[in-house]
């Protein structure tokens, strides 16, 4: 069984790790939403479907900002109900 010290360690390690992550996407969003707000009008075939991927990407990112947002939640939840059951036994 984990120690509370243990699990302290592992949940300063999730939340380091998530915090980790909503920074890559925040930046690789910023820089895609600069290259669409640059590239209004493809010129060819070839700079359509990689303005058109890169569109998908950001879209597919915001999903994932909310995953995060989801487990932050869930983490915080569960915490609350370790930290309070430990207070009452």
């Amino acid at each position: 069984m984990n120690t509370k010290k243990e699990l302290e360690d592992d949940w300063a390690d999730t939340m380091q790790t998530l915090e980790s992550l909503r920074s890559v996407i925040v930046k690789q969003r910023t820089k895609w939403l600069i290259m669409m707000a640059k590239q209004n009008r493809p010129l060819n075939t070839d700079e359509k479907k990689f303005f058109d991927y890169i569109v998908k990407l950001y879209k597919e990112s915001e999903a994932l900002e909310h995953m995060i947002n989801r487990i932050e939640n869930g983490m915080n939840k569960s915490r609350c109900t370790i930290t309070s059951g430990e207070e009452n036994g």
